[in-house]
């Protein structure tokens, strides 16, 4: 149901971005951390202990709005330049070490926390217009920060720290503000 609602609030995104392609599924992945992500192809994968974490339906739809985002982006983990895509894969559906994640040193650790904060962006308007409320939705990003901060995977995670990402999705929910039907501003 709610992959339904997203992705009908998708194709005016799709034609502002330019994006030829709107289509994703969502499926279940074995991994034994809380996570989701995206592949080329527009498959999103959730892990069963990230589902364990989520409370509500604003929650659940932030993480899959995230991944649309990044889908909508064109963001893979190859364009990273860390890993490859079935290197990546690999790790994110159990069968690899942490050190196959992508890392943040020189230099790539800004392009991914930026490329993850684009995907909040992004989602945060997919969000609102597909009517879920934002501010629900952000308890779904500090449940996460609060399971990295411990995980081995922090020191390489792609994402930006927890109180910064917090502040930032703030900062988005003020910005589209009482207006749920505005579309992102295009960023260089």
């Amino acid at each position: 149901e709610v992959a339904d609602t997203l992705r009908s609030v998708l194709p005016p995104f799709c034609t502002y971005l330019k994006s030829p392609d709107c289509a994703f599924t969502v499926q279940l992945a074995s991994n034994p951390t809380a996570n989701a992500f995206v592949d080329e192809n527009g498959h999103i994968y959730l892990t069963l202990d990230l589902l364990a974490h989520i409370d509500n339906t604003d929650e659940i739809a932030a993480v899959i709005a995230h991944e649309i985002a990044h889908h909508l982006n064109d963001d893979d983990v190859a364009k990273s330049g860390a890993i490859t895509i079935r290197q990546g894969l690999k790790y994110q559906l159990g069968g690899g070490s942490p050190s196959a994640a992508p890392s943040r040193h020189a230099g790539g650790a800004q392009i991914l926390i930026k490329r993850e904060t684009s995907a909040d962006y992004l989602a945060a308007y997919i969000l609102a217009h597909a009517g879920y409320d934002l501010r629900k939705a952000e308890t779904v990003w500090i449940k996460l920060g609060l399971l990295s901060t411990g995980d081995i995977r922090s020191k390489t995670a792609a994402h930006p720290l927890p109180a910064e990402r917090l502040a930032v999705w703030r900062n988005i929910v003020a910005e589209i503000g009482d207006n749920p039907t505005a579309m992102p501003a295009l960023k260089n």
